[in-house]
């Protein structure tokens, strides 16, 4: 019964934790529905505690690991004089990591990540057709903009670009989908791709392109060692970092131009899919900002939680460089043992195993890659697929 209720907790959360976003889609004021499952999978591990299961001893240390870092950050901010719902505001999306013994006690075998990587591959295809249908819907004025507008914003999850398309927390389930399909899938899965490569791009995020460029430069230098496939992976980087702006700017041009049925627009703006100099220059603030504020001291465990930057009191927009900055060296240690946690399992894997393998050692290094850029290692989006992702490898990489 126990195990029963233990596996259909972990699919709901799963499917709420692809298709959920940052959490805030179904709430009831401040509680949200991955709250409670949330509590529910922290009951439900206690009950396998004391009915006599395991966890795993990795996943012991790690979550030994992980507290010491939660442990010196909330004393830094505590003594630094930091707020006290500051510091839980910095604090309350990582216990999310407190999930690990759960995952490990409901991935049991080489069937339950199969299942996974299914579940992750038709909720990314379920969300790209409704964000397909969405946009074909404002661009037939099926829909209008503003109703859906009215509509979306409230939530806190979207972000809009002009009246042409728009970005949802959770469309990085769109990149790892689309991994998990490439990889894992072996028949039917190019007109798969085509669809989930098609939203990846209308969502006009630098960000999402960039990340999933960076994991198949990983996938064929290291892992197939296809160099010249590699130097293509190189390329399209090169190009998103240097010439995505242009492109963009290209783009918003055009969709003026058409939108206003003049071939010199006198009042355009290159600004329709988002500005990126603004979003550029606020990400050069924060770390200008940082920089300014270290010291010796910060330097090694930080400022503390709870402690922001000018422009940035709570979260900033770059995972590392608040980890930095809050927890100094040791944040980032934490974080590099994780990622190495999840390499060792990975190189323990049989070749049997290595295509399911792949899948989530490059979805996990997909969350890595996009903090680059966006706050996903330490939320709850992009945490979950670490989490899964150190299960699932771990679980791969016995002995059956």
């Amino acid at each position: 019964m126990l195990d029963k209720l233990t596996r259909w907790l972990f699919i709901i959360i799963l499917i709420e934790l692809v298709l959920g976003g940052g959490g805030r889609l179904i709430a009831v004021g401040p509680i949200s529905l991955r709250m409670v499952l949330f509590l529910l999978a922290i009951i439900i591990t206690g009950l396998h505690l004391l009915k006599g299961n395991k966890v795993n001893t990795k996943h012991v240390y790690l979550l030994f690991v992980f507290t010491g870092m939660l442990a010196i950050g909330t004393t830094v901010g505590l003594i630094t004089g930091a707020d006290k719902k500051l510091i839980w505001e910095d604090m309350k999306p990582l216990m999310f990591f407190y999930l690990l013994p759960f995952f490990g006690l409901a991935i049991k075998n080489e069937n339950d990540t199969a299942e996974i990587s299914k579940i992750i591959s038709v909720s990314g295809l379920v969300m790209a057709f409704a964000f397909l249908f969405v946009l074909l819907a404002l661009f037939t004025n099926a829909i209008k903009f503003i109703d859906f507008y009215n509509l979306a914003d409230p939530f806190g999850e979207f972000f809009f670009r002009g009246e042409y398309s728009f970005f949802y927390k959770g469309f990085i389930y769109l990149c790892i989908g689309f991994l998990f399909v490439h990889l894992s899938y072996k028949k039917n899965r190019w007109w798969l791709l085509i669809v989930l490569l098609t939203a990846i791009i209308l969502t006009f995020t630098r960000g999402l392109i960039l990340a999933i460029s960076l994991c198949y430069v990983v996938y064929y230098l290291f892992i197939k060692r296809f160099y010249v496939r590699t130097i293509i992976a190189c390329l399209a980087c090169g190009l998103i970092l240097f010439y995505a702006k242009t492109i963009y700017v290209t783009i918003s041009e055009k969709l003026y131009v058409s939108n206003s049925n003049t071939s010199t627009p006198s009042n355009y703006s290159d600004k329709l899919l988002g500005d990126r100099e603004y979003s550029d220059n606020v990400r050069i603030l924060q770390i200008k900002e940082v920089a300014f504020a270290t010291t010796i001291s910060s330097f090694v465990w930080g400022h503390g939680f709870g402690n922001g930057v000018a422009s940035r009191p709570v979260h900033m927009e770059i995972s590392y460089l608040e980890i930095f900055h809050k927890q100094g060296a040791i944040g980032i240690a934490c974080w590099a043992i994780i990622l190495l946690a999840l390499i060792a399992s990975y190189k323990n894997l049989s070749p049997l195993k290595s295509d399911l393998g792949d899948a989530y050692l490059l979805a996990a290094l997909f969350v890595f890659f996009q903090s680059l850029t966006n706050q996903y290692i330490n939320n709850p989006i992009g945490l979950g697929m670490i989490l899964l992702s150190l299960v699932s490898l771990d679980v791969l990489s016995k002995k059956q």
